[in-house]
């Protein structure tokens, strides 16, 4: 039982094969991109392009790579030059009074470095307050995932594809698995394409049997 369990799990997260209505393109997670050659002339002939099609692939891949580029910048949280200048000057001054009161004891302007000593530490004390109240206080971006920023960019894209090839073809992208999927909707593209193409052959059939009636008809004028 549980060996077919097992096995139950396993087939649920696999990645499903294409079909003759579904196209299935996989991604490699290593180069971020997604897998090239999953052109089916078989089930797409009529309805797209290996060359379109490709194109599609090829920009996705490019927006994945981005998106994984952007991901990596937001995870990179940068501290305000304002914010290092003061820690400097905090840490600068806590350094000048543990000095001048060192040196107070045993100098003979001892009350002066302590004066020196006692502003020092209360300005490093306030720096040191103001910047945690202002780390305390300060709003941290939440960035999204990786996987978000994936499937947020590539559903963009993948509208406006969808748009062009309404009827006939349906991208879109499946999160976890990361796989893209182009849906075969029916055949009415391929028809359409067909049809053009005996439209343009009867056009020029018609064209040919027009210039045969001239030709008999001026051949027996000048008989």
């Amino acid at each position: 039982m549980k060996a077919s369990a097992t096995t139950k799990g396993k087939s649920s997260n696999a990645i499903p094969e294409s079909t003759s209505s579904k196209i299935i393109i996989t991604s490699r997670e290593q180069s971020y991109s997604f897998q090239k050659d999953a052109y089916k002339e078989e089930y797409l002939t009529g309805l797209i392009t290996k060359k379109d099609f490709d194109d599609i692939i090829a920009n996705a891949s490019k927006i994945m790579g981005q998106a994984w580029s952007k991901k990596r910048l937001n995870d990179q949280i940068k501290i305000p030059t304002w914010v290092i200048v003061l820690s400097v000057i905090s840490v600068a001054l806590t350094i000048i009074y543990m000095v001048t009161l060192y040196y107070s004891t045993t100098s003979q302007n001892g009350t002066a470095l302590l004066a020196i000593s006692i502003v020092s530490v209360a300005i490093a004390s306030l720096i040191a307050f103001s910047l945690s109240i202002y780390n305390f206080c300060r709003k941290i971006e939440k960035f999204k995932s990786l996987d978000e920023m994936i499937k947020e960019e590539l559903d963009k894209y993948f509208e406006q594809i969808n748009t062009h090839y309404e009827g006939s073809l349906k991208w879109k992208f499946v999160t976890g698995k990361n796989y893209i999927e182009c849906s075969i909707l029916k055949n009415a593209g391929r028809e359409n394409v067909r049809n053009t193409r005996f439209k343009k052959i009867d056009e020029e059939d018609e064209v040919k049997n027009e210039v045969g009636e001239i030709e008999l008809s001026s051949s027996k004028k000048d008989k």
